[in-house]
């Protein structure tokens, strides 16, 4: 017994030759079956691939790999399977809108994850010292660089759809704050930001673009330092001139980051200011002093602060943060607590008394928001299912949900991608008063169709985590941003008029395609790297790193963007604007690894 279990935990048995072509074949197979799982008609493609596969991946086995690392091989092989998966049930949700429950789709898994292996191993060698060893020391000029080759890229964008993107949201929220009607479903703190450059433009000039030019080129300024701040922060911490460079040239090759920067959402600024909470985050695990500074202890609370105003999912983020920290010993613990019930308690008097004074409506459509992914499970299970639904089932249903002719409730079966339409059907009252009741109703179905609510739950979040998502799809109703370029003039009722200043030409039409049309998904590069899926994935993959090397203060760091993931998955659709904090945080992801791969370096 000990014989057997000694020769399993030798490495040299998993790099034996005839090992390593089976490796190949099987990985192979997996690029095949991923290929098949991801596109349409794409027999052809498959075939073509095959033997490419297996010379490429029989090379990496014999010439390149190094099986030399058990904690790094099993690391590697867990995430292998998960990543695995994902392409191989994303794909199937991609394309058919459900998973093929099979034991051939575990076995599609199984092979997907001997194609991804080499990948992973390929990706964490390339974050050896040999390519990001400390080289580079941070100047005035690669200074400026990091700032304004960055504003370069925005102010082009922000030229061409000047005066900006005006968008329908923000441009009811301002016709109702206009109209002395004051609710929690927008953030206020933005909303008058707005209104004060609108207003005070068309006292002064007679005209709202003016003022929405200006709000636009302060929020650019405001993100460009932003990067500013990610991009000398990772050369600063990695020390390496490829580091510098790759941040700086994924800021620029990201059109929607600049799009957002000129973009009337409040998810810009809430983006923004989360990338800063991330980065003072890490200044408090690593300076013992750092809250003997009054203007750190000031500034911290102050970013946190507005950062909750702006977007209520940023309690959740802090009650990780609180949560990671009671458990982690980290430097500033008491003072850190300290300073997060701080923020929890300014949120709390500005959204209780403050709110009160301002006569500010509750938002009674909270319970609506929660609940769209529940409904999108009901929902599926009642169109796919109908038999699992007693006499009972279909009285409670009527009860909490709008079922006639006209009802938005039957509309899932065209759009399974977004909630909007499931979660619109509600009776909210009714919802409202029996919550509980409601609760135990989801739940009792959930038992009787487990797989309709998995399948649910993935197609509403699927392009968060499927890297490969097409948004060219009929099923998510919207577009990746959501909002389109132009400013509409006539889209809600009493509506501030922005026009377009500039008069459209062929560079605006064609940047219209690209960012609004979906025609970036054409563009080599650009289409990788706009992939909210990619930066989950890269997220994903730096926690398990980060738990693989016990590296538990940098976890802490990162506990508020696993709150942050952890809503957009129950969002009501996956599309960018809601993932822009991800996006501007993916720089951090890549220096984290580097970090924790030198600090086992050192430790080996």
């Amino acid at each position: 017994m000990k014989k057997n279990k000694a020769k399993f935990l030798n490495l040299q048995s998993f790099n034996s030759l005839p090992a390593k072509f089976a490796y190949a074949l099987l990985g192979t197979l997996g690029v095949y079956f991923i290929i098949k799982s991801s596109l349409s008609d794409s027999q052809l493609l498959a075939n073509l691939f095959f033997i490419p596969s297996f010379i490429a991946l029989s090379y990496y086995w014999v010439k390149i790999a190094k099986l030399n690392s058990r904690p790094r091989i099993i690391f590697h092989a867990i995430f292998s399977l998960f990543l695995s998966c994902i392409l191989i049930v994303g794909g199937q949700l991609n394309l058919y809108s459900q998973i093929i429950w099979s034991s051939a789709s575990i076995v599609k898994i199984l092979l997907g994850s001997f194609a991804v292996f080499p990948l992973l191993e390929i990706f964490y060698s390339f974050m050896s010292d040999k390519i990001f060893r400390p080289n580079f020391t941070i100047t005035r000029k690669t200074k400026l660089l990091a700032f304004f080759v960055p504003l370069l890229v925005c102010s082009i964008i922000w030229i061409i759809f000047f005066p900006g993107v005006y968008t329908y949201d923000m441009a009811a929220w301002d016709a109702e704050l206009s109209s002395g009607i004051l609710t929690s479903h927008w953030s206020i703190t933005y909303g008058y930001f707005l209104k004060f450059f609108l207003d005070s433009s068309f006292a002064l000039f007679n005209n709202y673009e003016a003022g929405f030019a200006i709000a636009m080129f302060i929020q650019m300024l405001f993100i460009c330092y932003v990067i500013y701040k990610i991009i000398i922060f990772v050369a600063s911490q990695t020390k390496n001139k490829t580091a510098y460079f790759l941040s700086l040239l994924f800021f620029v090759l990201t059109p929607f980051i600049a799009v957002m920067s000129i973009t009337d959402a409040q998810d810009t600024v809430f983006g923004g200011l989360f990338a800063l909470l991330i980065l003072e985050l890490y200044s408090i695990i690593r300076d013992p002093d750092y809250f003997k500074n009054k203007w750190h202890i000031a500034k911290f609370i102050l970013i946190g602060f507005i950062m909750l105003t702006l977007r209520n999912n940023g309690i959740i983020c802090l009650l990780f943060l609180v949560a990671f920290i009671v458990f982690v010993k980290i430097p500033n613990k008491k003072s850190l607590l300290f300073s997060l019930l701080a923020i929890l308690a300014l949120n709390f008097v500005y959204t209780g008394p403050i709110f009160h004074l301002m006569n500010v409506e509750k938002n009674t459509t909270a319970v609506r928001e929660i609940l769209g992914v529940p409904s999108q499970q009901v929902a599926r299970s009642y169109f796919e299912n109908p038999t699992s639904f007693d006499e009972s089932d279909r009285e409670e249903l009527n009860k909490f949900y709008r079922l006639d002719e006209k009802s938005l409730f039957y509309d899932y079966q065209k759009y399974p991608l977004i909630s909007d339409f499931t979660k619109g059907s509600l009776y909210l009252d009714y919802v409202n008063e029996n919550l509980p009741e409601y609760l135990g109703f989801w739940a009792k179905l959930g038992i009787k169709n487990p797989g309709n609510y998995i399948e649910a739950f993935l197609l509403n979040s699927i392009g968060f985590w499927y890297p490969m998502k097409n948004y060219d799809d009929p099923r998510i109703k919207l577009g990746f941003m959501n909002y389109t370029g132009f400013a509409m003039t006539t889209a809600v009722r009493n509506m501030k008029p922005v026009e377009r200043l500039l008069p459209d030409n062929n560079i605006t039409d064609k940047l219209d395609d690209i960012i609004f049309s979906n025609g970036w998904q054409n563009i080599p590069v650009v289409a990788q790297l706009s992939s909210i899926g990619l930066y989950a994935i890269l997220f994903l993959y730096t926690l398990g790193l980060l738990i693989k090397e016990k590296a538990h203060k940098l976890l802490v760091v990162l506990a508020p963007v696993i709150g942050l993931f952890t809503t957009l998955l129950v969002a009501p659709v996956a599309i960018f604007r809601y993932a822009f904090p991800l996006a501007l945080l993916l720089p951090i992801f890549i220096c984290f690894i580097i970090i924790a791969k030198r600090n086992q370096s050192k430790a080996a």
